[in-house]
């Protein structure tokens, strides 16, 4: 886990692969970004809905998230496939220090 600064914008990617096609990079028919801030507050961003989420590539978004509190972040990136079905990309928490970024 690695560990912030109050200040600092990070840039969260999440890869979307087919598991049954050798890893081939793959775009879900719907993408959803979430981060979840050390007060519980919960935001969520779908990509072509919100600006915020940009797509590099196949299979291959990000989004930047300032991080303006101390404490454990949570940020995760999920799916859906042409059935509803859903697939998580990457979940991962990140620790913010009390520390302000210069």
């Amino acid at each position: 886990m690695a560990t912030y600064d109050i200040g600092n914008k990070i840039r969260v990617t999440g890869a979307f692969t087919d598991p049954l096609d050798n890893d081939e990079p793959v775009d879900p028919s719907s993408v959803y970004f979430s981060v979840r801030t050390p007060e519980g507050v919960v935001t969520t961003f779908e990509y072509s809905v919100d600006s915020d989420i940009t797509k590099s590539d196949t299979g291959v978004y990000y989004i930047h998230v300032p991080l303006s509190m101390a404490g454990y972040w949570y940020v995760r990136w999920w799916g859906l496939d042409s059935n509803g079905k859903a697939t998580v990309a990457e979940e991962v928490q990140i620790q913010c220090s009390p520390h302000q970024a210069v």
